[in-house]
């Protein structure tokens, strides 16, 4: 066993501190109470952590020994922000605290500010790159945003995902309500209509979002069947077998009802609602 911690150890050092940041806090959710209410045992979570943090080590080691072809690396980078991700769900999902969430938020950020590429996460004719996130990566930077609100992250995590959507050319009205709650400033881009489901029974009233409890309990009625066409839907029917399921979780059910002031009692027990970081939120003004 002895021998297995020393290779281990050895396998990370190469790794930037943002990622040996999140190994540290590996093991730190083990002492809470789990959320998730489909995982039996803390033991899938704690693996799955364990999982991922390999990938995000092999990814590097990838892209640092020259193996992948300078095309391929901006997917792999993507792909160390998603792990990391779903990294941070996991722990959610597994009990870690709103406080100990955000430095895995802080090192998601930075991994955000490397693997965000046009090319990976837009929608593409050709030659030609719309300014349009693809449905999973649209997910993403819902829950990012969603996540960043709930935690009351620092200037400089809201200013990386401002730059990262404004620079993109990004209209979608529920992407620019979030950052424009997350950063406090009011944007002065025109707004195109969110079409992904779930996300399009979310908002509405044009410029002027007007969103009531009954739309987010409605919402979230409805919240799992809507999303069969993004690659996490069913991936709970793996639990047995393989560590792909991180959670279930609309995060952006969580944020809207903290930006517009909602009283929850209605669909505070709804399982995908996660209620303990609107009431972390709520208690850190």
């Amino acid at each position: 066993m002895k021998k297995n911690v020393k290779r281990h150890k050895l396998r990370y050092a190469c790794l930037p501190q943002a990622w040996l940041n999140l190994r540290q806090l590996g093991n730190l959710y083990h002492r809470c109470q789990m959320r998730d209410s489909l995982v039996n045992s803390k033991s899938y979570f704690e693996l799955f952590v364990e999982e991922k943090l390999n990938l995000i080590s092999d990814s590097n080691e990838r892209i640092n020994s020259g193996i992948l072809t300078e095309d391929q690396v901006p997917f792999a980078k993507y792909q160390i922000f998603l792990f990391s991700l779903e990294v941070l769900i996991a722990k959610y999902s597994a009990g870690s605290s709103p406080d100990e969430l955000i430095e895995d938020y802080n090192n998601t950020i930075l991994l955000i500010s490397d693997g965000w590429e046009d090319s990976v996460v837009k929608f593409k004719s050709g030659n030609k790159i719309f300014d349009q996130y693809m449905l999973n990566q649209y997910c993403y930077m819902v829950w990012m945003l969603s996540l960043g609100i709930l935690l009351n992250v620092a200037n400089n995590e809201r200013i990386i995902l401002k730059s990262l959507i404004t620079k993109g050319g990004i209209k979608d009205e529920l992407i620019l309500f979030l950052l424009e709650a997350l950063t406090k400033e009011q944007l002065k881009e025109k707004r195109a209509k969110t079409t992904y489901k779930p996300f399009k029974n979310l908002v509405k009233g044009g410029e002027r979002i007007d969103i009531s409890k009954n739309d987010v309990k409605k919402y979230l009625s409805g919240w799992y069947n809507n999303t069969k066409l993004l690659t996490w839907h069913n991936y709970s029917a793996s639990i047995d077998h393989a560590k792909y399921y991180y959670g279930y979780w609309s995060f952006e059910s969580a944020a809207v009802t903290c930006i517009m002031g909602l009283d929850d009692s209605s669909y505070r027990d709804n399982e995908y609602y996660p209620k303990d970081l609107v009431d972390y939120y709520r208690s850190n003004p």
